[in-house]
């Protein structure tokens, strides 16, 4: 073999393995990226979904919020005249702990995610359910009714909420209310898995379940996992921070006159 033969051997070598590379890394990264193909594919441009719960309340959900990439065209996005946006019963939302942000290429896919915050399902009510002595969810008539029910009067302290067994449920879920020293108005009701847990119970959660008068009337159901009940008042709040945030009733009245 001569010199020059030799040479050319090796450059042919050399390109062989150049290529081999490049394919490689042209692999690595399509796999990378795959996961995140749905997302971008069904991104709405940060176009937000509008949602009509009643004449106080029109709300204008950025995407990243709720599963965009199912939602398709069942949903009416902004900009769109005021008669276009839909009525509905109720909304719902996501958000993820601990910086509130929404769904992104990394986590939009977990079906099971600790951080997750559930709003699952946020809708106007019937007002006369603040009322003393109604029925539904007002947390002071659930309370009432859950001590009148025979549940056990002694309450348990923790995190700024006062929790009961209502009758006939034991073990690790109890019924709790606060914040504490809140005019009974502005306090939720949670229920929560409590430690020490029994075996069965897996993922502890919590989940609340509550009337307000905010926006004539609202009734709100969320959930976390258990781990996140030092920051319940601080998930709730951050809630209707977002829905006041999104809430563009006021900007379509003004539209309309």
């Amino acid at each position: 073999m001569t010199v020059t033969e030799w040479m050319w051997a090796r450059w042919r070598e050399r390109q062989g393995l150049w290529f081999l590379l490049i394919v490689v890394v042209i692999c690595v990264i399509a796999i990378a990226l795959a996961p995140a193909g749905g997302y971008w594919r069904w991104w709405p441009h940060g176009r937000p979904a509008l949602f009509r719960l009643n004449d106080q309340l029109v709300l204008a959900i950025p995407p990243e919020y709720q599963k965009f990439w199912l939602q398709g065209d069942r949903v009416v996005r902004a900009p769109a005249a005021p008669q276009a946006i839909p009525s509905v019963p109720d909304v719902s939302f996501s958000f993820f702990l601990p910086h509130y942000s929404g769904y992104t290429p990394r986590n939009f896919k977990r079906e099971v995610d600790p951080d997750r915050v559930d709003i699952v399902a946020l809708g106007a009510a019937d007002a006369a359910e603040g009322e003393a002595g109604a029925s539904g969810y007002y947390p002071p008539n659930l309370l009432g009714r859950i001590l009148e029910g025979g549940g056990d009067p002694h309450a348990r302290e923790t995190h700024g909420l006062r929790c009961y067994q209502p009758a006939g449920l034991s073990g690790d879920r109890w019924v709790c209310f606060g914040p504490l020293g809140e005019e009974p108005s502005r306090q939720i009701m949670l229920w929560v898995d409590l430690p020490p847990y029994e075996p069965s119970v897996r993922e502890p959660m919590m989940q609340a379940v509550y009337f307000t008068p905010r926006y004539g009337g609202m009734k709100i159901t969320w959930r976390a996992h258990a781990t996140h009940l030092p920051a319940w008042h601080e998930i709730d709040t951050r809630i209707w921070d977002l829905v006041s945030q999104w809430n563009v009733a006021d900007s379509l009245a003004h539209q309309a006159e």
